[in-house]
Parts: structure tokens; C-alpha cells; sequence
């Protein structure tokens, strides 16, 4: 049978090879394609930043795919061609970060309602720009060769090309991971995603797939897009890559624990942290300090660890957790800062405890994570993370600070308890894989 030819967006790379999110779901599932006898794999890059795109995704993968540039006509395996090395010149150009100008200012003047003003006006006058930049992308007549020589189209995050018009019968899909900016637009930092999400909603197709990664994601996409018809719109669970495992090595664990800063002679909750408050860092914090104040000599060698990138608002609810913290308490509070994905199994097996209290979540790969390592996760009990965590791990309302300190109680103190979450998060945890994910995909985009 002669193999399909499939065209994999790698747009979520242009910016950054750092592993959260989409970036992680995008590169499992290309890695899990890659495996597969009847496909052939050609890369592009639908929005500006190819080159970066290209250079960051080889960070993560050993890859010999090749790569079609919008404005050369040769396909392109290495960075190292003098193309790509120009062209990475050109696009790691000095910018000045609008969204980094705004924090900056309002870490200033956090009380100014006139600056805020500014920068709302500012935004607006920036999405309608970037709206208009969309429309008029030039399309590439690189690009209409490849999709006329194409069976199928997969994007993981971004719009569609408007070169797959040149072919009507190309098979093409689109993974929306959730609807936050319509769910929850106050989550919002800016309006960008939301702008990208309406695009996507105003050029659905009878033809189109939409993949999604939960249940619940899916009744959003129900709620708040135009009809689409049932064996079009189809859930693709996300999985867990093997070496997240349990690691019993304490050697090892010490030696990521000290690279991170974190104690290795305390017990530690892990938790993550975000530049936004979606992740609801604050109410973990807030029970920490609870908990510890309760119960200041059984708990004396408690550490709270955030992990994730050290760039939210000064004037997020985090930011003023943190600094409403005991004097005693910001001595025990630990951010570790970006975790590469490689250290992860080690941050979660040495953990005594993992908490996820997120607003909101189009799936919730942290939790799925954290189970196979064998920790005890608490959770919050909203959008998709019941269907992620089962029975296997204690669920509470999002802000329940009282509650959240309760259950850190119980899961540091009850033996039985805490074996009983590890044991059901082990099972739980076998119910989700990459392979079943991708064997969905391409079920339904290949046939």
C-alpha cells in the first residue's frame, strides 16, 4: 500500500522549544506519527518564525523530516543549510515585548486606572492590527505544490493555510485544546488566542475535523461554535509519555532536586506555577500558609515548590499570595523556575504531595503525570480534570483554601490514604496513551 502523504503544522514551535502544554502534545504526537509505515511526514510552518520554529523542534527530536519553506522551493532536513542560518539571523532580531512594557508599568503603578485605560486602547488597536495582518498573509505557491501533492492536513493549534484550497480533496484537521477565551475571557492576559479561536470558528467546513482533548472541551466547542456534525468533532485523549515512572533512586532524586534549589532533607508539595492565574497558584499558596500556621511542629520541614517559568504579573493573585506570606512561610516556599521535561519524573517522585488547582483546563497533562509517577494528587473539581483523575485522587472547588489545607492534612499524615491514591492514580494513569491518541487521528484524518 503505497504510504499518505501528511502535512504537521509546527507553527507552536516558533517561539519557544520549552515543553508545556501544546508544544508537549504537538511533539508527542508527531514523534508517535514518525513510528507509523503508511505515512510520509513533511513539516512546514504556517505563521511567521519557520527557522525558529525548525531549530526549536530539533532541540527536542532527532528528526530526519523534511521541512517545506513558505519562500524556498527545496526541502529543508537541517538547520545548518545557509538558508536557515540567515534566516534565523534575521528573525532573532531585538523586539520590544509590548506584553513585557505592560507588566513592567504596572508593577510601577499597580493602582493607576489611568494606565490601565492605556493599555486596554493599546490592545484593541493591536488585535485589530493583527486581525488585518491574517487576512492579507500572503499565500505561498510553495505551499500550493506541497498541498496538491498531499493526501491530508493536520494542525495542532493554528487556523488552517489558505494554500489547502488548491485541493479540494485533501483531508484536513485541527486540534482545539479548550475554549478559555470564550469560557473564561477575565483569564485572559490578551486577546490574541481569542481572536485565532473566532478565526477558526468562522471558516469551519462540513469536511473539517475537529479533534479535542477532553470531553468537556468538546461541549464547550458545542456551546460556543457554529454546528458541526458529531463524527467531525472527535475527542482524542492525551496520553503520558513511559519515562514518567516512579523513581526509587534517591541518588538521583537529590541530584534534580539540587540542581532546582530544593531542599533534600525536607518533604515537599509540588504544585505549578503560570504568568497568569488560570493555574490558581494563589489558593495553593494560601493553604500551605494554613496549613503550616495550624500546625506549625508537624510540619516543620514542609516545603511548598512551585515549578514553571518566573514571569507572572507582579500584580497577579500569585504575585500578592506570595508577598502576603508569613515571614516564616517565604522561607519555605520554594519557585524552582522551568522544570525541563527530563527532570519532571524526579521533581514528582520525591514529592510527597501534588496539587492542581487549576481554574480551568482543556485536558490537565500535569495530573495524568504526576499519578504515573506515583504521587497522591488533590485537584480542583472543575472542566476537564475530573475525567483525568477518576477516583484516584481527592477533588475540591477550586478556592476552597480551607478545604485544600484539609486535604494536605490528610494525605501527609494517613499511610493508608496515601497508599490507596497511589495505588488507583497507577491504574488510572494505564487508561490514557500517545498511541491510542494518534491511532484516533489518524483513523479518522487517513482512514
Amino acid at each position: 500500500m503505497a504510504k499518505k502523504k501528511l502535512i504537521f503544522d509546527i507553527a507552536i514551535f516558533a517561539f519557544s522549544a520549552d515543553l508545556s502544554g501544546v508544544p508537549r502534545f504537538t511533539l508527542e504526537v508527531l514523534k508517535h506519527l514518525m513510528t507509523r509505515d503508511d505515512l510520509e511526514i513533511v513539516l512546514i510552518c504556517s505563521i511567521k518564525n519557520e527557522a525558529n520554529a525548525f531549530s526549536n523542534l530539533k532541540k527536542n527530536i532527532n528528526f530526519n523530516l523534511p521541512f517545506q519553506s513558505k519562500e524556498k522551493k527545496e526541502l529543508l532536513f537541517s538547520e545548518s543549510d545557509e538558508f536557515f542560518k540567515q534566516k534565523l539571523k534575521n528573525e532573532n532580531k531585538p523586539l520590544a515585548s509590548l506584553g513585557q512594557l505592560e507588566y513592567f508599568c504596572l508593577s510601577l503603578f499597580p493602582k493607576s486606572k489611568l494606565l490601565k485605560k492605556l493599555i486596554n486602547f493599546t490592545k484593541k488597536i493591536k488585535n485589530v492590527t493583527n486581525k488585518e495582518k491574517r487576512q492579507v498573509l500572503p499565500k505561498s505557491p510553495y505551499f500550493d505544490e506541497l498541498v496538491t501533492k498531499s493526501d491530508a492536513y493536520f494542525s495542532p493549534f493554528h487556523p488552517l493555510i489558505p494554500e489547502l484550497s488548491v485541493k479540494s480533496s485533501i483531508r484536513k484537521a485541527i486540534v482545539v485544546h479548550d475554549l478559555i477565551p470564550f469560557v473564561h475571557p477575565e483569564l485572559l492576559i490578551n486577546n490574541d488566542l481569542h481572536l485565532m479561536l473566532q478565526e477558526i470558528a468562522d471558516r469551519l467546513t462540513p469536511d473539517l475535523f475537529i479533534f479535542t482533548v477532553s470531553k468537556n472541551s468538546k461541549q464547550d466547542i458545542k456551546r460556543f461554535y457554529p454546528p458541526i456534525a458529531e463524527d467531525k468533532l472527535i475527542v482524542i485523549p492525551e496520553g503520558v509519555s513511559p519515562h514518567f515512572n516512579f523513581c526509587a533512586d534517591k541518588t538521583k532524586i537529590h541530584s534534580v532536586l539540587t540542581k532546582y534549589k530544593i531542599p533534600t532533607d525536607c518533604r515537599y508539595i509540588t504544585s505549578i506555577a503560570a504568568h497568569d492565574d488560570r493555574k490558581n497558584s494563589a489558593a495553593v499558596i494560601y493553604a500551605f500558609e494554613k496549613l503550616c500556621q495550624k500546625y506549625p511542629n508537624k510540619f516543620a520541614d514542609l516545603r511548598l515548590v512551585l515549578t514553571g517559568p518566573k514571569t507572572y504579573n507582579k500584580t497577579t493573585f500569585t504575585q500578592n499570595a506570595i508577598n502576603s506570606l508569613s515571614k516564616d512561610c517565604k522561607k519555605r516556599f520554594i519557585h524552582a523556575g522551568y522544570v525541563e521535561e527530563s527532570d519532571l519524573p524526579f521533581i514528582y517522585s520525591g514529592a510527597s504531595c501534588f496539587c492542581f488547582m487549576s481554574l480551568y483546563e482543556g485536558f490537565g497533562l500535569p495530573v495524568l503525570e504526576a499519578m504515573q509517577c506515583g504521587v497522591p494528587v488533590i485537584t480542583s473539581n472543575t472542566s476537564s480534570l475530573p475525567e483525568v483523575v477518576g477516583d484516584a485522587g481527592i477533588m475540591l472547588e477550586p478556592h476552597d483554601v480551607e478545604g485544600l489545607a484539609d486535604a494536605f492534612m490528610q494525605v501527609l499524615c494517613n499511610e493508608n490514604l496515601r497508599n490507596e491514591m497511589i495505588t488507583k492514580g497507577l491504574e488510572q494513569a494505564k487508561k490514557f496513551s500517545w498511541e491510542r491518541c494518534v491511532d484516533l487521528i489518524v483513523e479518522k484524518l487517513i482512514g
